[in-house]
């Protein structure tokens, strides 16, 4: 299963950025077997679009790096037609897989329209079960940096830490993914774990990928980032700090310190 989370990043302007976040954990149905390393999240480097899901891996795995290695989604198609494009790929995909070997599954799409300050952001929920069938609904975006939605076994638990953060840090972006980091490490929720992945879509360009500091240690997208040669990325710590490829808070940064220890 997983921890999935979405929000969007609101400043003095308005909506800023549009974030999912989810774990690094796989597992298998009747097995304490375990595999922290799996992707959940994608971005696209050619469209304005984010992904991440939960439940079952098998369609999702198999859909989501096909949209974001292109050409698939049309990058002169409005995020609707984009979206459209994805429901109906994961539909005949889903449909293909024999019937013993189809398993519950969700996915978070985040698209945006135009560029710049009037552009526009869209988040949407697309889930199939074999109890419930097909479900595709856009989620309301709030204007402010709090959590929108939470998915997945860690649903409560996120939920749970992400108002505690709340609590403590205030209605910002930094308490959403804050509280994330704190469930994934309390261990509450046995289907979720790994190092935290995260997504993000600006007012402006593609979607992207972050590198991400869990305790110390550098992620990108659930690997350890020592043992990988990366391109210029943008890095976050668990709380929300920009720093750089070391772990150091980047030159001007603004600090987010916790109020408690």
């Amino acid at each position: 299963m997983t921890s999935l989370a979405a929000w969007p990043g609101i400043d003095s302007r308005g909506l800023s950025t549009l974030y999912i976040v989810a774990d690094s954990h796989i597992s298998w149905p009747g097995s304490l077997d375990r595999w922290e390393l799996g992707s959940k999240v994608f971005a696209s480097p050619l469209t304005p679009d984010i992904f991440g899901f939960y439940g079952d891996v098998l369609v999702p795995s198999m859909v989501l790096p096909r949209l974001v290695e292109g050409p698939l989604l049309n990058p002169l198609a409005n995020a609707q037609d984009r979206h459209d494009a994805l429901v109906g790929l994961l539909r005949r995909s889903a449909e293909a897989v024999p019937t013993s070997r189809r398993g519950a599954f969700g996915v978070l799409h985040a698209g945006r329209n135009g560029s710049g300050m009037n552009s526009t952001r869209l988040l949407w929920h697309t889930r199939w079960s074999s109890k419930n069938g097909w479900s595709d609904a856009p989620v309301v975006l709030e204007d402010v940096s709090a959590l929108t939605i939470a998915l997945g076994s860690g649903e409560l638990v996120v939920a749970n830490h992400q108002t505690a953060a709340r609590s403590e840090l205030g209605t910002f972006s930094r308490a959403v993914f804050t509280g994330f980091c704190d469930a994934l490490v309390s261990g509450q929720d046995p289907f979720s774990g790994g190092a935290p992945q995260l997504v993000g879509l600006y007012r402006h360009g593609a979607g992207m990928h972050f590198g991400i500091f869990l305790r110390g240690k550098g992620y990108f997208r659930g690997l350890e980032a020592a043992q990988l040669s990366l391109r210029q990325i943008e890095w976050r710590n668990e709380l929300f700090e920009r720093c750089d490829s070391s772990g150091k808070l980047l030159k001007g940064a603004q600090a987010q310190p916790r109020l408690t220890p």
